[in-house]
């Protein structure tokens, strides 16, 4: 038997997982705080979720999602469990989860952040924790006042504006356990169309070393500036800060961890993320637009809190 996987959030990138994971026959549950509101052909233990391909043909297709109140899930009930919200509310929202999980779970974090994020968390012996990055991109489209009065609209509907893959590793767990989950959850997303790569644990970190290098240049800059990616590394302020950010990075990285990478790598990486996503706005942008808060405590304050940890000054992040 297939364990069913739980995807705690429905923001536009949990929606886009749980409806790939669905549609490929895996048993599939969003976990949200409150269930939305039922639409007339929906049942209420359903989520509707508009998918629109934003990357080729612009086709569109409706997906029903099984769907439970956090509160609702039983304990021991959940085996796989990945987290797609806000790196702040990450840690609260496991603290509610921990006893809805048995003593072999996996969870699985995929979100921003995660090298704080998971330093939050303490699972209990056993659960087995795993970092996945993805290059899938997905924003969430707002809902028109015909949409949201139509019986028959969607209760989100998400843009795949990037069709990618995703590499997992695990960050903590026990060694032989964690290798049949690792083949399993790579197997799984490759089913999925979400891509499933899973590395070493050396490779992980390295990959979170590159992933917070670039969040934390262009996620901060893209806002501050009101610009997309592309435009940041166009100027030079943008270019210079990159470097500050990066080596101060490769410092914390040198001072704490086992895959320590280096300052020229860091900015290799970030100049490319930016030119392979220069169209598009960040995930930090959108959130300053539309007056949320921003994950900026789990990025650049993440950085500067370590540095100062390993006492190597405040950093300028």
């Amino acid at each position: 038997m297939i364990p069913k996987v739980h995807i705690l959030g429905a923001g536009s990138l949990g929606v886009l997982w749980a409806s790939r994971l669905s549609y490929a026959g895996i048993p599939t549950e969003l976990l949200i705080r409150r269930r939305p509101k039922t639409k007339q052909s929906v049942p209420d233990n359903m989520f509707r979720a508009r998918i629109i391909n934003g990357y080729s043909d612009h086709s569109a297709h409706i997906h029903n999602i099984a769907v439970r109140e956090v509160d609702d899930a039983l304990p021991g009930s959940i085996a796989r469990l990945v987290v797609a919200t806000k790196a702040y509310d990450a840690a609260p929202a496991m603290q509610q989860l921990w006893r809805k999980l048995h003593s072999h779970s996996a969870v699985i974090l995929l979100c921003n952040g995660v090298l704080g994020v998971a330093s939050e968390l303490r699972p209990a012996s056993g659960v087995e924790l795993w970092a996945a990055t993805t290059t899938h991109g997905a924003w969430s489209r707002a809902m028109s006042e015909v949409d949201v009065e139509e019986p028959d609209s969607p209760h989100r509907s998400v843009v795949h504006a990037g069709n990618g893959r995703t590499w997992m590793g695990c960050l903590r767990g026990p060694a032989a356990e964690s290798a049949n989950t690792g083949e399993a959850l790579a197997r799984m997303f490759e089913e999925s169309r979400l891509g499933g790569t899973l590395e070493d644990e050396a490779s992980t970190e390295r990959r979170l070393w590159l992933k917070l290098a670039a969040n934390c240049v262009l996620n901060p800059l893209t806002a501050l500036w009101r610009c997309r990616n592309g435009h940041v590394l166009s100027t030079s302020a943008g270019c210079r800060f990159a470097k500050d950010i990066c080596e101060e990075l490769a410092a914390v990285s040198a001072a704490s961890s086992t895959s320590p990478v280096r300052a020229e790598v860091l900015v290799d990486f970030v100049h490319r993320c930016a030119a392979d996503n220069a169209f598009n706005y960040s995930s930090m942008y959108a959130d300053i637009a539309g007056r949320r808060r921003s994950e900026i405590d789990y990025l650049n304050g993440w950085l500067a809190r370590r540095a100062e940890e390993l006492g190597l000054g405040k950093a300028s992040a």
